[in-house]
């Protein structure tokens, strides 16, 4: 006897329905890397050390964020492999990258600060409500 045939299953809605995202086609069509003009170094879409775009620069994204943002990096994590590393490239005017051991990072007023970090026993930002207008922007 044979098996029934399976029926396509249905695609799971987008989680980013609701955001105006930009096309990633430019990224899709750069071929090879590219001499970094600052350091030199090849990289294929930005320099995770100049944090800078490349190749495609005048079609990259960029973010307004609503309140200035801090990256603070572990000294023992490598610029190749972060996460945050990309965020100035997409707004750049507002967020600023600190490493742990560059001994430069500004005393932060818990009364206008907010630390974001991923935990099971995190704070989410809708439980934070009120509190957050009294974050510095």
């Amino acid at each position: 006897m044979e098996a029934a045939p399976e029926e396509p299953k249905a695609e799971p809605a987008s989680p980013f329905a609701q955001f105006r995202i930009s096309s990633h086609a430019p990224l899709d069509a750069i071929q090879g890397r590219a001499a970094c003009p600052g350091c030199s170094k090849t990289r294929k879409h930005y320099c995770y050390d100049c944090l800078r775009p490349m190749n495609a620069a005048a079609e990259v994204p960029r973010v307004a964020l609503p309140c200035e943002v801090h990256v603070v990096k572990h000294p023992l994590e490598h610029n190749s492999k972060s996460t945050g590393v990309h965020a100035p490239i997409l707004s750049a005017a507002r967020l600023i990258s600190y490493s742990q051991d560059d001994g430069a990072l500004p005393a932060y007023d818990p009364a206008t600060t907010v630390l974001l970090f991923p935990s099971a026993r995190s704070t989410s930002l809708q439980a934070l409500g009120a509190k957050l207008s009294t974050v510095r922007t």
